[in-house]
C-alpha cells in the first residue's frame, strides 16, 4: 500500500486508464479505480491510497480500519513539526496583534491567547487555519511547565500524518487529537484553548501523576 495525494491519484488514474469498479465499491464502501495494469486507487474523502492488486487491497483493508488522522493534510512539517513550533507560535501572535517580544511561552500566554481568538469569532475556517499553530503553542507552554518532550508519531490509522503528541515520564499524551477536539467537538466550550490547555494538565495531574508516578 501507497498513501498518495490527491494529484499523484488524478495523474495515476488518468495515466493508466482507470475506471471505477463498481464491484469492488460496493464490496469495501470505498471509490475504487481499476487501472489498466490492474494497480488500483482506493479514495476515501481526501484519502488516497494506491495498491499492486487485489490481494494487497483485501489483506490492507482486513488488518485496518480505514480512517485519517484529524491532522491528515495538515502537518506539513511531518516529523521535524517541533523545529517550527516556535515560527508556529509567532505567527499565530502576529495574526492576534501580540507583540512576542519579552512575551513568555507561558499559561499566561494561553489565556490571552485564547481571549484573542474568541474574539475574532473562532469559525470552523479560523479553527481550521491555525490549528496547527495553537498545538504547537499549548504543547510548547506544558514543555515548558511541566518539562514534557515532543514525541512525534506515524498515525496508525492513515499511516501519513505525524502527530505532534507529547511525552511525559515516558506516557504519550494525543495532544493533537485534545486540541481538535476542543476546538471542533465540544461547541458548547466557549474558551477553546485555554480548555484545552487545562485538559493536558488534568491528564498530567489526574491520571499520569496519580496513577502511574505516585504510588
Amino acid at each position: 500500500m501507497n498513501s498518495i495525494n490527491s494529484k499523484s491519484a488524478d495523474l495515476l488514474i488518468k495515466s493508466k486508464g482507470g475506471k471505477i469498479d463498481s464491484a469492488l465499491s460496493d464490496k469495501y464502501g470505498l471509490q475504487i479505480y481499476m487501472l489498466n495494469d490492474r494497480s488500483l486507487i482506493a479514495v476515501e474523502q481526501d484519502t488516497f491510497a494506491e495498491f499492486q492488486d487485489i490481494d494487497e487491497l483485501d489483506s490492507f483493508l482486513s488488518k485496518h480500519q480505514w480512517e485519517i488522522h484529524v491532522l491528515y493534510n495538515q502537518n506539513p512539517y511531518d516529523a521535524d513539526f517541533p523545529s517550527y513550533t516556535q515560527n508556529l507560535i509567532d505567527n499565530l501572535l502576529t495574526f492576534l496583534n501580540i507583540a512576542r517580544e519579552n512575551c513568555k511561552v507561558d499559561r499566561k500566554l494561553i489565556y490571552l491567547v485564547n481571549d484573542r481568538f474568541v474574539a475574532k469569532g473562532s469559525s470552523k475556517e479560523l479553527k481550521e487555519k491555525f490549528l496547527l499553530h495553537i498545538i504547537a503553542l499549548v504543547g510548547e507552554v506544558i514543555i515548558n511547565e511541566r518539562m514534557a518532550i515532543w514525541e512525534m508519531n506515524l498515525s496508525q490509522k492513515d499511516h501519513v500524518t505525524w502527530s505532534p503528541d507529547l511525552n511525559y515520564k515516558g506516557h504519550r499524551i494525543a495532544l493533537d487529537v485534545y486540541v481538535f477536539e476542543a476546538l471542533f467537538d465540544h461547541p458548547s466550550v466557549k474558551d477553546p484553548i485555554a480548555f484545552s490547555y487545562s485538559t493536558i494538565n488534568d491528564i498530567i495531574d489526574l491520571s499520569i501523576e496519580k496513577y502511574f508516578i505516585r504510588k
